[in-house]
């Protein structure tokens, strides 16, 4: 079995001269992915000069993600968990949360702005009734 998915990842980026497949690394990251799950591999794309996480297993592509970060390490490995399709009720509840703190947050830096100008514009219109 870990021969054929060697065989097909090298079959699908051999001839791209923009991937080059990454089998270790400092912090053994490739292999620890392996651990999630068999099909996952690292691939740096030269072009963008980021890393990437595949799947071969993946039904549409094998692209799974490019790295947030400029290098392989542990968080890259928590980041493949976070993101895995089995936790995205997880996923998209906490994204949800934040646009909620988010909106919340722009509500009141506008409702903020609208009372500073609103007292600016008061301050203005008491000069000219005093002149």
């Amino acid at each position: 079995m870990k021969r054929e998915i060697k065989n097909k990842i090298k079959e699908l980026f051999s001839k791209s001269k923009y991937f080059i497949l990454i089998e270790n690394d400092l912090f053994d990251i490739s292999n620890r992915l392996k651990e999630i799950d068999e099909g996952y591999f690292i691939v740096l794309n030269t072009n963008k000069n980021r890393y990437e996480v595949h799947n071969v297993f993946n039904k549409m592509g094998t692209f799974c993600f490019t790295v947030p970060y400029k290098h392989l390490d542990i968080r890259t490995y928590y980041y493949c968990l976070k993101t895995r399709i089995e936790n995205s009720d997880k996923l998209i509840e906490e994204m949800n949360r934040k646009n909620k703190e988010i909106e919340k947050q722009n509500i009141r830096y506008f409702e903020n702005e609208m009372k500073a100008r609103a007292y600016d514009t008061r301050s203005i219109f008491m000069k000219e009734e005093r002149m």
